[in-house]
C-alpha cells in the first residue's frame, strides 16, 4: 500500500518521493531494455538470465533498508534486471518453443506473471495502515524480497535443469552440435527438419549478418518495427501502469474499500489472461490486438467522461476498472511482447522494450 509506506516507512515523505519510488523501477528498466539486446546477442539468452538473477537479488536486498535513497537505488537496480528480463525472457520462450506452441507459451508466461501479481496484491491486506509493532510492521520487507526469492529459484532451475541455450542463438554462433542437443531436448522426432527451419529463420532474421539499429528502418523491418514501437507505447499508455501501480489512489474516492477492488481487478486480470490463452492460436495476434485496443479506447473514454461530468465519486468508475483488464489482457497486455519477439531481431526487441519502459516511467512519475 502506497499510503502505508508513506505513513510509517518513510514518514513525512512528499508525494513526489512516492512517485520516484514507483518510477525508479521504470527508469532502471529503460537502461536494462537498451542493454538487454546487446547482452542476449553477446552472451546468450540463458547466461543473461542467470546473471540478471544475481543482480536482482542485490537490488531487492537494497529495498529492504528503510532508507529513501537506498530504496530508490534498489528499485533502479531491480528495474535494470526487469528491463533485461523483458527482452531475454521473451526471446528465450519464443526460441525454445515449437512454432505451433509459441503463442500458448507466451500466454502461459503472462499467466504465471499475473498469478504472482495477484499474490502480491493479496499480501497487501497484511500490510497495516499504521504501525502496530512486531512482525506485521515488517510485511512490506517480505513483499519487496519476493522478487529476490524468485530470482534465486530461477537461477537454480536454469543452472541445473534448463541447461540448454536456445537453438537460434547457438546456430547464429556456429555452435551447430550444441544446437542439435538443444533441439533434441525439445523435440522427440523431426529434429533435423526443425534444425533446418531454425537455421533458415536465423539467416533471414540477421540478413546474413549482424542487424544494426539503422537496419530496423530498412524495407525488411520498418513495418514490423513501427507496429512494435506502437504496441510497446500503447501497452503502457492504455492505462496499465496507472491501474496496477496507483489503483488504490484512483479508487479512493469511488469506494471505501479500495484494497478489495484492487484485488478484484487482479482476479479479473488473471482470468482474462487465462481466457486469452485459449484464443491466441485460434484467432491470431492481429485480430485480438485490434479488437482489444478498440474496446480499451471505449472503456477509458467513458471513464474519463464520467470523471469529468460526475466527478471521481461516481460508483460506476470502480466497475469500469473491473472491466478494463478483460480487454487489456486479451490483447496488448499478453500479446505485445509475443509479437515483438516473433517479428524483430534482438536490437528491435531491445528498442521496443525500452520504449515500453519509458512510457511506464512517464506515467509513474507524473500520474500522481
Amino acid at each position: 500500500r502506497q499510503e502505508s509506506i508513506q505513513t510509517y516507512v518513510f514518514p513525512g515523505a512528499p508525494t513526489n518521493a512516492m512517485a520516484w519510488i514507483a518510477s525508479s523501477l521504470e527508469a532502471g528498466a529503460i537502461l536494462g531494455a537498451l542493454i538487454g539486446g546487446t547482452l542476449v546477442q553477446k552472451f546468450g539468452r540463458r547466461t543473461t538470465l542467470m546473471c540478471s538473477d544475481v543482480i536482482g537479488v542485490l537490488g531487492a536486498s537494497l529495498t529492504l533498508i528503510a532508507s529513501l535513497p537506498l530504496m530508490i537505488v534498489g528499485r533502479v537496480v531491480s528495474g535494470i534486471v526487469g528491463g533485461i528480463n523483458t527482452v531475454a525472457v521473451a526471446m528465450y520462450l519464443v526460441e525454445m518453443s515449437p512454432v505451433n506452441m509459441a503463442g500458448a507459451t507466451g500466454s502461459m508466461s503472462i499467466i504465471i506473471l499475473e498469478i504472482m501479481a495477484f499474490i502480491a496484491l493479496a499480501f497487501g491486506y497484511a500490510v497495516p495502515e499504521e504501525p502496530k509493532g512486531g512482525v506485521s510492521d515488517q510485511v512490506w520487507r517480505i513483499l519487496l524480497f519476493i522478487p529476490a526469492f524468485l530470482n534465486i529459484i530461477r537461477f537454480i532451475l536454469t543452472k541445473f535443469i534448463f541447461i540448454y541455450e536456445t537453438p537460434s542463438y547457438l546456430i547464429e554462433k556456429k555452435k551447430n552440435a550444441e544446437a542439435m542437443e538443444s533441439l533434441e531436448s525439445i523435440f522427440t522426432s523431426g529434429v533435423e527438419d526443425e534444425y533446418a527451419r531454425v537455421a533458415q529463420d536465423v539467416y533471414k532474421a540477421t540478413l546474413a549478418g549482424h542487424v544494426r539499429f539503422k537496419d530496423l528502418f530498412s524495407k525488411t523491418y520498418r513495418r514490423a518495427f513501427a507496429v512494435g514501437m506502437t504496441l510497446a507505447g500503447l501497452q503502457t499508455f492504455s492505462g496499465s501502469t496507472a491501474v496496477f501501480v496507483f489503483s488504490n489512489t484512483i479508487l479512493s474516492e469511488s469506494t471505501s474499500n479500495e484494497v478489495l477492488f484492487t484485488t478484484l481487478i487482479a482476479i479479473v486480470n488473471l482470468a482474462a489472461v487465462i481466457v486469452s490463452f485459449t484464443f491466441v492460436e485460434k484467432l491470431g495476434r492481429r485480430t485480438l490486438i485490434m479488437t482489444g485496443v478498440i474496446c480499451i479506447g471505449i472503456t477509458v473514454t467513458v471513464f474519463g467522461l464520467i470523471e469529468v461530468i460526475h466527478g471521481g465519486t461516481s460508483p460506476v468508475l470502480k466497475f469500469l476498472l473491473l472491466i478494463w483488464p478483460i480487454f487489456y489482457q486479451s490483447s496488448i497486455g499478453s500479446l505485445t511482447y509475443l509479437y515483438i519477439s516473433e517479428t524483430l531481431p534482438d536490437i528491435g526487441v531491445s528498442v521496443c522494450t525500452a520504449i515500453n519502459w519509458t512510457s511506464g516511467f512517464i506515467v509513474s512519475q507524473f500520474f500522481l
